[in-house]
Formats: structure tokens, sequence, C-alpha cells
């Protein structure tokens, strides 16, 4: 009977630390998903920026370019103001594909972030899914111990009733 009784005591113990390393492994993915949570949030904060930067690249393009060189020169402008136009033009081009390549980066990585992110979620299921059959398992071992000291006490007043029987007799 003890060694049964020790035995159901050693597996609610095992069952309670498995509990507490659960419990411990929901808190960590949480801080996880906190921390992804933020991370696509300024990614996406970041994405925002870079477009209105694409789009003001693009309008001040539009501008420069739409108006054709011979105006310039017609227009009183000289032959160094022109090439400085077309430089000035090409850089801007230079600059709208470099932010069309941080745009691409940006969505790359909140793309990745955010698959990050279903995983961690996936695992805290998971997590919790196993938090509550551990905590089952500890439910159904304390019943069984319960159920166990229950019949022994009944048989241990039985044979407290003998004994002293004998004693009378």
């Amino acid at each position: 009977l003890q060694t049964a009784v020790k035995s159901i005591d050693l597996n609610i113990q095992k069952l309670t630390k498995s509990i507490s390393l659960t419990q411990a492994q929901i808190k960590q993915k949480d801080k996880e998903i906190a921390v992804l949570s933020g991370d696509i949030t300024t990614t996406a904060g970041g994405i925002d920026s870079a477009r209105a930067q694409v789009a003001g690249s693009l309008r001040q393009l539009h501008l420069t370019d739409s108006q054709p060189m011979v105006i310039t020169l017609l227009s009183g402008g000289t032959l160094s103001s022109v090439f400085d136009e077309a430089d000035a033009l090409e850089t801007l081009r230079s600059e709208l594909q470099n932010r069309i390549e941080d745009l691409s980066s940006l969505k790359q990585n909140l793309e990745v972030d955010k698959t990050d992110a279903e995983g961690k979620r996936k695992e805290l299921a998971a997590l919790n899914q196993n938090l509550s059959r551990e905590k089952q398992g500890l439910a159904i071992a304390r019943g069984e111990q319960n159920k166990l000291l229950e019949e022994s006490k009944n048989k241990e007043s039985t044979y407290q009733s003998l004994i002293a029987q004998k004693k009378a007799q």
C-alpha cells in the first residue's frame, strides 16, 4: 500500500514539474510572439515610409522629366544647366531604385516575421494543449491517490476493530 502511495506521489511530482516547465515554455513563447509583433509593426511602419519616399521621388521625377531639355535651352538656360539637370535626373532615378529595393527588402522581412509569428503561435497552441493534458493527468493521479487512501482507511479501521475484538476476548 505504501509503495502504491509513494508511486502515485512520485507521478504527481513529475506531472507538477512538467506543468511548471510547460508554463515556463508558454511564457517564453508569449515573449517571442510579442517581440515578433513589435518587429512586424516596425517593419510595416518602414514600408509605409518607403512607399511615401518612392511616391515623392516618382512625383519629382515626373516633374523633372516632363520638361524637355530643348525648352530649358531655349528659355535662357545654358548648356551647363542642361547637363546639371540631366545629372540631377539620373541621381533621382538612382535614389528611386534604392528606395524600391529597400521597400522590397522590408516586405520580405515582414513576410519572414509574419511566418515566424505564425509558427510561434502554433507552438504556443501545442504547449497549451500539452498543459491541459498534463493537468488532466495530474487530476487523475490525485483522484487515484485519494481513492487508494480512502480504501486503505476503510481497511485500516476494519483491521483495528478486529484487533480490538481479539484483545477484548
